[in-house]
């Protein structure tokens, strides 16, 4: 909500909305409105459970249109999910796929630097990253290329 298409009336970018305007879903938990169990007997198909990862991937935060989640909290709630991914997967190639604003700050998260180094994330941007696990068993990153349009003539 605080990305550039706007949020709630302290917001810092974008439009700022009334909060009488909005669906009133928007001030109920995040976590209520998509509800992972929910969502894999729908599409059993397209969403795998990952065994030994957190579910749901929402933090247990009441996280709404009033409480936003922090920048701070969403950079570590995506590193928990990659390498709680790598860790289970550990030795093997893996595709994530998400849109810009995770993919960024994915970047930022497991790279240590500001997104603006990397540009802005297309609709269909590639990143690669190789990790590694340090004598300490700390996983280590390595971004190989990041936001590669090259695949659609950009």
């Amino acid at each position: 909500a605080d990305s550039t298409w706007g949020g709630p009336k302290d917001c810092r970018k974008g439009t700022k909305v009334d909060d009488k305007d909005m669906d009133q879903r928007v001030f109920a938990p995040a976590s209520s409105l998509y509800n992972t169990v929910t969502m894999m007997n729908s599409y059993p198909t397209v969403l795998v459970p990952i065994p030994g990862l957190h579910t749901p991937l929402f933090s247990a935060e009441p996280y709404n249109w009033k409480n936003l989640e922090t920048k701070k909290n969403q950079h570590s709630r995506l590193r928990s999910v990659v390498e709680g991914l790598v860790r289970l997967n550990m030795g093997e190639s893996m595709v994530l796929c998400s849109h810009g604003g995770p993919c960024t700050h994915i970047f930022e998260e497991l790279t240590g630097q500001v997104w603006e180094k990397a540009g802005p994330c297309g609709y269909t941007a590639i990143s690669g990253y190789v990790y590694r696990v340090g004598e300490d068993g700390e996983i280590k990153w390595e971004c190989k290329w990041v936001n590669d349009c090259e695949h659609v003539g950009g």
